[in-house]
Parts: structure tokens; C-alpha cells; sequence
């Protein structure tokens, strides 16, 4: 037993902040004990991630109109323009990444283009905290009980959804890349 809390505890360091985490089913032994399940990170076990994409290339836009964290209404039906939609964690590294990314580059100055951040299992004061950390001019918009994260994907951040100016999906992909912003093209 302590031979498997030190694996754990060693393995710890390589699990990414926003690594999902497989859990392996409880053991019946000979004598008829059970063994209770034990928590271990997706990498120590075989390949549990099988994103499933909800919404494909060419799919309508499922997401109308959103609440900001300033109580403003962020309508994501404009035509003629296109929108970047970001569902992210606020301890997630890769989601701090492709923030850092994105805020640096010239897209977040583009007339044509809305930028909308979703903090998946977020509130509104760890929205407040990590735009002010991260100096986030666009709006960020509250997913506490992933209810729109699910209509997208069921596994991974940053997801980084890209939608035409006709409202419709052009591409979704896991930003866990160092650049994501090579990615980003419509």
C-alpha cells in the first residue's frame, strides 16, 4: 500500500493542472474483500481520453446569446463576424497559456472578429480574479455546470471553438498546444 501512495505522490508532478483523472474499478479478492477503487492519473493508466466531438465543421452555432461576468448580454449571432470562443480553466495551464497567446496577438484588435472566454466549473469572482491577472479585455462568461461546455465536447481545455460570420462552426480543437495560435485560422 505504501509502495502505491509513493508511485502516486511521485507521479503528481507530471499530471497537467487541467489533466483529466481515470478512475479504476474496485477488486474483488479470492476471499471475497472488496478492494476499494484507487484514483490514479489518466497517463499512469492506459489511454482513457477519447475526446467526443458533439458539434462538427459546418453545425450551426448552438450558442446564442450569453450573461458576462459584468452582467452584460453577449450576443453571439452578429453576422459578418466571426467569433472565438474559448472554454478554459482558470488554474489550468494550458488554459493560461492560450490566453497569454491569444491577448498578445493582433486578434483580440480585429473589427470583424468576438472573442468570448467560458470558465468551465467557474464563478464569477475566479473570472474576476483571472481577468484582472491576465488583463482580459473581452467578455468571460460563467459555465459552472458545464451545460454548454457538453455541447461542444466531453473531455479537455483549453477548447478552442472558431465560428463564420454565418454563425457557423468552422472548427473545434483541444488547445493544449505550446502555440495555439497557429491553429487559429478560418
Amino acid at each position: 500500500m505504501n509502495l502505491k501512495i509513493t508511485l502516486l505522490i511521485g507521479l503528481l508532478p507530471l499530471i497537467p493542472a487541467c489533466a483529466t483523472v481515470a478512475e479504476a474499478p474496485a477488486t474483488v479478492t479470492r476471499a471475497g474483500k472488496v478492494s476499494p477503487a484507487t484514483t490514479l492519473p489518466t497517463a499512469a493508466v492506459a489511454p482513457v481520453r477519447q475526446t467526443e466531438q458533439r458539434l462538427k465543421a459546418g453545425d450551426l452555432m448552438p450558442l446564442t446569446t450569453l450573461t458576462s461576468i459584468e452582467n452584460q448580454q453577449v450576443s453571439l449571432t452578429q453576422p459578418n463576424q466571426r467569433k472565438l470562443v474559448i472554454f478554459f480553466g482558470t488554474t489550468c495551464h494550458d488554459s493560461q497559456r492560450a490566453f497569454q497567446k491569444i491577448i498578445a496577438s493582433p486578434l483580440v484588435h480585429q473589427k470583424d472578429l468576438q472573442i468570448v472566454g467560458i470558465g468551465r466549473e467557474e464563478n464569477v469572482a475566479s473570472l474576476r480574479k483571472f481577468a484582472a491577472d491576465y488583463q482580459v479585455k473581452f467578455p468571460l462568461v460563467v459555465d459552472a455546470d458545464r451545460a454548454m461546455y457538453h455541447q461542444f465536447t466531453n473531455v479537455g481545455i483549453p477548447r478552442i471553438v472558431l465560428v463564420d460570420e454565418n454563425n457557423r462552426i468552422v472548427k473545434s480543437f483541444l488547445g493544449e498546444i505550446p502555440d495555439v495560435l497557429t491553429e487559429i485560422h478560418w
